[in-house]
Parts: C-alpha cells; structure tokens; sequence
C-alpha cells in the first residue's frame, strides 16, 4: 500500500509525537475556529497558520500537501466561481467588475473566498491529522488518556483503516480497467460511466470487508471483557496538555471577540 495517500507516514516530527488526544482536540478547535466568521483575512490567517503547521511541525513536503488536497482545491475554486457569479447578497454595493453585464460585488468575493478557504482548511487540518496519528496509538490514547470504554475508539480506528485500504482498491480497480483496454475517456457522459465503474465495485468490496471484518472482532471476542491491556502505553506529555489549554482558551477567546463585536462575524 506504497504510495496511498490518505495513510498514516511514520515520522519523528513534533505532530508526531503528540497523542492522538492532543491532536484530536487541536483538529476539532481549528474547525470550530474557522467557524466563528466569514472573513477573508481570518479564514486565510487560520489557513496559513495549518500550513505552517503541516510543513514545520509535521514535516510533511509541499508535495505530500499538495496530493492529499489538489481535488479539494480544485473542488474550492469551483465553488468560489459558482457562488461568486450566482450569489446575491444584500447590501453588496462595491463593484468589483462587471462579467457578461453582471456586476461582480467585492462582498461577495470576500464571502465566497472566505468560505472557500474555510472548507480547505478543515480539511487540510485533517489530512494532517490522518498523516501523523496512527490508528492504533489513537485508540489506546483514546482509552487510557480519557477513560473511554474501548468499543468507541476502535471504531474510528475502524474508520482510519479503511479509507486507505478503500484508496489502495480504487487503485486495484484503475489498473484492472487498464490491463483489459479500458482507458479514461474525456467527456461528461464518460466521466458518469468511468464513475459507475468504480462505484459497483468499491461497493461491493467495502460491504465484503466490513462483513470480514465483523466476523473476525466476533471470532476474537471483542466486547466480551470490559478492559483491555496495550503493549505500548501512551500518554499525554507536558507538551500536549498546553497545546490543549492554548487551543481551548483560542476557542474561547475567538468566540468572546465575535459575540462582543470586536472581530466581525462577516463583511
């Protein structure tokens, strides 16, 4: 499963060596915070900032950035074209320019590019979380950090498995389709045919692994004892718990600044 993109890369970065406690709570606060308005600086501030993040303290290259959310971006730049041109807002009256005889309002643009960015960052917040927790490590940090009963964990360690090993089977099916000729034509109507080719097949496999999947946690009897023991034991360093203080006040804080008037909540 070389090359997946959606995959847990073991590395020796700060983000790293955090628990997935601290990591969760710091994804959850970051989109929460992009929540708190519909500003174009703040939304590219918050952004930049995850970047910063990403490249320095996870250590993940442009390009790893870039392939894990080239779709997105693709997918954020056609909402930004399609709100900008079919967006009316009240109150919009500076004229950016005007297309086809319709005035392009800056209000708009801020709004729509706001939201934009605001999409992207979440999920670049996740994509950077995928990329340097383990599953297995989010689980026992899960249990022994937070005192949760292990069934909950372990399905979102469940969840984490599956999207690469879902990845790794789109890729199966695309050389598959190779091998017997069938080549990636251009054109809506292909497109919608390529997309059905796909679609039958990850089905069915998805539904096959789960079954797998179900009968292997009964034949070793998950859920049947009320604890478990881990090998490796995690726990939250000093570290991980200011970054948790910092985030939760950072929520706090954004939000005590939007409700009081002192950081705007749009335009």
């Amino acid at each position: 499963m070389d090359g997946l993109i959606f995959q847990y890369r073991k590395g020796d970065s700060f983000v790293h060596r955090l628990d997935g406690v601290t990591k969760a709570l710091a994804l959850f606060a970051i989109s929460i915070i992009v929540f708190a308005n519909f500003i174009l600086w703040f939304q590219v501030l918050i952004c930049g900032l995850c970047l910063i993040i990403a490249f320095f303290f996870a250590k993940l290259s442009p390009r790893e950035v870039y392939r894990g959310t080239k779709w997105l971006i693709v997918a954020c730049m056609c909402f930004f074209v399609v709100q900008t041109l079919l967006l009316n807002m009240d109150g919009a009256s500076i004229v950016l320019f005007y297309l086809f005889n319709k005035p392009i309002y800056y209000e708009v643009v801020d709004y729509t590019a706001a939201v934009s960015i605001r999409i992207y960052t979440i999920f670049l917040v996740s994509f950077i979380f995928i990329r340097t927790s383990h599953p297995r490590d989010l689980v026992v940090s899960f249990v022994e950090i937070l005192h949760i009963g292990y069934r909950i964990p372990y399905a979102f360690f469940i969840a984490l498995r599956i999207v690469p090993i879902i990845e790794n089977e789109g890729r199966c099916i695309n050389e598959a389709h190779m091998v017997r000729g069938i080549g990636r034509k251009k054109g809506l109507k292909n497109a919608l045919e390529e997309l059905k080719r796909y679609t039958i097949p990850l089905l069915i496999r998805s539904l096959r692994n789960a079954s797998v999947t179900t009968h292997s946690m009964e034949n070793r009897a998950f859920g049947v004892y009320p604890t478990r023991t881990y090998v490796n034991s995690v726990k939250m360093t000093t570290a991980g718990k200011l970054i948790c203080i910092f985030f939760t006040l950072a929520v706090i804080g954004v939000y005590v600044l939007v409700f009081t008037g002192i950081l705007p909540f749009q335009y």
